[in-house]
């Protein structure tokens, strides 16, 4: 009998024979977390000519892929298609086979391909329009590293992989600073969570109502949702489900009411919990409540639990209705997941079914599905209004565009096509504008930049601008009026800069639409009003819909990302919020670690504590231009005042972060931890003063009620603050008086505000004391117990 090699079944002719006649076998379907179905064609990648090795390979994988899709996640199966797609065509382009270790080593190795996009990325443009036509990005360390797992893990599926191959590659780096992410500042932050209460409750009693309501009579489809309520009114827009021409019953609209509240509370979740996005989408019903006696006062909670998968461990939640101490905003948390409990039970249609998910979106069915992406990519920044704060340095970019397409029809597009090769490379396309839509983009820029430099509506308002100079701080003043609120004033500074892009905007949509109608015009008065973002040329042009002019899309091509104009809303920098309001330096964020995030503690020193970038410039910048005023003579009390002189503020950036952090005071503005440390003369008494002390103050929870023990006490410690100084010089004060009305008990008093006296001597700067004793001499006395006092630690 003849023998057959065992390598016949995997010569070139038998194998192409298969790959033609099986060619359903490249092809693998996926229906992705949110509810998209994806095709992953394996056909891409193989080259013209592929060897047996090559095409066995790649079969072996899309088989592997096809039994997989019954188990994995096809998120998870998808991304990595894509990580090693790219790979492929980084091959293809250098004649390479993707599953030998030369390709291995040349796309990963030291000197391999991601190490020079990842070089490339170290000190990466902070905008995208910044980039030269054909300039790579390049790709962070974390992407790389993410990349190179999913390259791994397809190679050991195709069955090639040895760990020979990591021979001499090494690891990428880590880079803590790229990694960082950034903390809301104190405007951001109010601003977003005031404006998504407002759109949250607005849309939810409206939806609870419906649902409440005996024949569900009312539309669900199309709500009037309030926004915020300013001097000039009440802002708010009409809420309504996107109907395409033929919607597929498992697309999900994020336009509907009850989705668009979803998204909402999904954020003012993130904000009261602090949770990551995964977590999130884990917490399931019922969630408790419990009522605890706390401090002679009744506080309720509402406990949850939810996985945190990458970390294999669960996470906990509390959300309470107890005033917190510094933070006194999270007061509503109660009252909004309550709010959210109701919503999330009366639309789920599987409301009965045990471990039914507190967020979710319905789609076109009214089946559950997950947010997924589309929590991250909804465009509910732009509907509400939120802005960022650094928006104000893209505004001389544009106006340098807006200038170009107004002296020569042209228009620059910035792009980042995703043209499936790694490291994409900034597209700077020209063309020229036709005239049907060049007023409209104009007006796009305009607004835009008008927007940079004020959070005040801009929809109705009105020409003609009234300029006021101002030379000395390098900025000019604009007012104008609003057609439906001619008593409201708008006032806004711009640079000097940017005075001839104003006044060339203004003069040209006076010539297209003037604000006085002509003496030879058949009628008096104008038909129209001269709207200062009219984006029609024609007469009786209507304002738009919404709040807000500008999209995402028109600013994208522009070369700006959302996060630069509107405000980037995600779980992880609420999340860094926490942690910077938090962060205690004491037990270098340990509790805040352990108890608040439900991080690692390298985790959150990695993410979450690195403090907000440009604060720590600005404190910095302001702290080298006290240093120049000392060197130059000054004293340090003269220099810092110079500096707010100079930068024409009232408070120095670090003054302002540091008053945020000081810890609350006791009765007699020293500050401790609550836990006395006396020696043996005080001790017997802390118990009797404790008692007495909850009798006086009616339940009112302060760190320590030994307040006249301060000086026997180790963990007492003076704050150089004014305002606490303050109070401490108030109670030597009333030490002093004591001393003339209990002359028997003279010695110990003086004893106690000599010593406090010469504390404050020996741990105070010479400006705050000064500064402390002359708030003593012009106020008089602060109260032991005073009204501030009360509402600080009641939370009022």
């Amino acid at each position: 009998m003849k023998r057959t090699s065992p390598l016949k079944s995997t010569r070139k002719n038998h194998i192409e024979k298969k790959y033609i006649n099986n060619k359903n076998d490249l092809l693998v379907n996926l229906t992705l977390y949110s509810g998209v179905k994806a095709k992953l064609n394996f056909e891409l990648w193989l080259n013209e000519n592929p060897d047996n090795h090559y095409l066995a390979c790649v079969l072996k994988v899309a088989k592997k892929y096809q039994k997989l899709k019954k188990t994995k996640s096809h998120d998870s199966l998808e991304a990595k298609f894509n990580q090693f797609q790219l790979y492929v065509n980084f091959c293809k382009g250098k004649s390479l086979n993707p599953f030998s270790e030369e390709a291995y080593k040349s796309y990963v190795g030291k000197n391999g391909e991601l190490r020079r996009l990842e070089a490339l990325a170290i000190s990466p443009y902070p905008y995208i329009f910044m980039y030269q036509n054909n300039e790579q990005i390049g790709l962070s360390s974390s992407s790389c590293k993410l990349h190179k797992s999913g390259i791994v893990d397809i190679l050991k599926k195709a069955g090639v992989y040895d760990y020979s191959f990591e021979y001499n590659v090494g690891e990428f780096s880590f880079d803590k600073k790229a990694n960082a992410v950034r903390p809301y500042s104190d405007k951001e932050l109010s601003t977003s969570i005031r404006r998504l209460q407002y759109f949250f409750y607005s849309l939810s009693s409206q939806l609870i109502a419906i649902k409440k309501a005996p024949n569900e009579a009312n539309n669900a489809t199309c709500l009037m949702a309030t926004v915020d309520k300013t001097d000039q009114g009440i802002l708010e827009f009409e809420v309504k489900s996107r109907i395409t021409n033929a919607p597929k019953p498992s697309t999900i609209s994020n336009g509907s009411p009850f989705n668009r509240a979803m998204q909402a509370g999904y954020y003012l979740f993130c904000y009261f919990t602090s949770f990551n996005e995964s977590s999130i989408y884990d917490v399931c019903h019922p969630l408790e409540q419990v009522t605890l006696k706390k401090s002679q006062r009744t506080v309720k909670t509402i406990t949850f639990k939810a996985w945190k998968s990458r970390a294999s461990r669960e996470v906990e939640g509390l959300v309470s209705d107890e005033y917190l101490t510094g933070d006194v905003e999270k007061k509503d948390g109660l009252k909004f997941l309550n709010t959210l409990i109701e919503l999330s039970k009366l639309y789920n249609p599987n409301e009965k079914e045990n471990n039914q998910p507190l967020i979710y979106f319905l789609d076109n069915s009214n089946k559950v599905r997950s947010p997924g992406q589309s929590i991250g990519y909804s465009y509910l920044s732009k509907e509400l209004g939120l802005f960022s704060d650094d928006r104000g340095n893209i505004a001389l970019h544009l106006a340098k565009l807006y200038m170009l397409l107004h002296d020569s029809n042209t228009e620059l597009t910035y792009l980042l096509p995703n043209d499936r090769v790694v490291g994409r490379r900034v597209s700077i396309q020209e063309k020229v504008v036709h005239k049907s839509k060049l007023n409209e983009k104009m007006v796009y820029l305009g607004y835009s930049i008008f927007r940079c430099f004020t959070d005040e509506n801009l929809k109705n308002a009105i020409r003609p601008l009234k300029y006021k100079n101002n030379q000395e701080d390098g900025f000019f003043e604009v007012q104008f009026s609003y057609n439906d609120n001619p008593k409201h004033i708008c006032s806004i500074k711009f640079p000097n800069e940017l005075r001839d892009f104003v006044e060339v905007y203004e003069k040209r949509l006076n010539t297209l639409i003037p604000v006085n109608p002509s003496k030879h015009h058949a009628k008096s008065k104008p038909i129209y009003p001269p709207y200062l973002f009219a984006t029609s040329r024609r007469a009786n042009t209507p304002q738009w819909e919404g709040i807000e002019l500008t999209s995402h899309k028109y600013l994208q091509a522009r070369g700006i990302t959302n996060a630069n104009y509107y405000l980037n809303l995600s779980s992880r920098r609420f999340r860094a919020t926490t942690g910077s309001n938090y962060y205690s330096p004491t037990d270098g964020g340990y509790e805040l670690s352990k108890h608040i995030l439900n991080n690692t503690f390298n985790t959150l020193s990695d993410h979450y504590v690195n403090g907000n970038e440009a604060e720590n410039k600005q404190i910095l910048g302001q702290a080298l231009e006290i240093l120049t005023e000392v060197n130059k003579g000054n004293e340090l009390p003269t220099a810092k005042e110079l500096v707010k002189k100079k930068l024409k503020i009232d408070v120095l950036s670090y003054d302002e972060w540091k008053s945020k952090r000081l810890p609350p005071p006791n009765l007699n503005g020293i500050v401790c931890n609550g836990k006395p440390e006396l020696d043996s003369t005080a001790k017997n008494q802390f118990n009797a003063s404790l008692k007495f002390a909850s009798i006086l103050l009616n339940g009112i929870s302060i760190s320590c009620y030994q307040f006249d023990k301060c000086s026997h006490c180790k963990s007492a410690k003076i704050v150089n603050d004014v305002r606490f100084v303050y109070k401490t010089l108030s109670y030597i004060e009333a030490l002093r008086e004591r001393i003339d009305r209990k002359p028997l008990e003279s010695e110990k008093y003086l004893a106690e505000a000599n010593y406090l006296a010469d504390m404050l001597e020996a741990n105070v700067s010479e400006d705050v004391l000064n500064a402390a004793y002359e708030k003593l001499d012009s106020e008089g006395p602060s109260k032991l117990i005073s009204d501030h006092f009360v509402d600080l630690y009641t939370g009022i």
